[in-house]
């Protein structure tokens, strides 16, 4: 079996998942930031794990790659993401209807999909939710330490159903 996770990460959150995938399940997988590669030979992989962190309610300019979507095409994938809000909040399922859009369009079957907080570091967003959604504001407050060990072994949970649902041996 070979694992291949594609991220993009912006403020680390998305990475920290990422690599715990990876280190999960190495020497069967290997990750690639798509902000500084993206491999051609993704084909070889039995299975794709693509991690964003969200914007708003979209994907991040780094996933609208017409390269991307070519190589992907025709397969299923995983996506996980990070975001600020709350695990209740609109955002997260809206991302995810845009995801499962967009990803549709381009024939890329999202198969399965997880979510969880992350820590909004950059200061520029957080003053710019301050003027223009406070009650998004407040939710990155209560972001803080995210993502939480929690995280990080419900991801690995997650990633181990997946692969045992297309009958792939997986590491415990």
């Amino acid at each position: 079996m070979k694992i291949g996770i594609l991220y993009h990460s912006e403020t680390g959150n998305t990475k920290k998942i990422a690599q715990n995938i990876y280190n999960h399940f190495e020497p069967e997988a290997d990750i690639f930031n798509i902000s500084q590669v993206f491999p051609d030979s993704i084909v070889r992989y039995d299975y794709i794990f693509i991690g964003m962190p969200t914007h708003g309610d979209n994907l991040p300019e780094k996933f609208r790659n017409p390269k991307i979507w070519e190589i992907l095409s025709g397969r299923e994938i995983a996506l996980f993401f990070t975001h600020t809000t709350q695990m209740t909040s609109y955002s997260p399922e809206k991302l995810l209807e845009n995801a499962k859009r967009i990803f549709d369009e381009q024939n890329v079957i999202i198969k399965e999909s997880w979510h969880c907080r992350g820590e909004n570091k950059r200061v520029d967003i957080v003053e710019w939710l301050r003027i223009h959604q406070p009650d998004r504001y407040e939710q990155a407050f209560t972001a803080v330490g995210s993502p939480t060990e929690i995280d990080e072994r419900n991801v690995i949970d997650w990633a181990k159903d997946i692969l045992k649902s297309f009958s792939l041996e997986v590491k415990e």
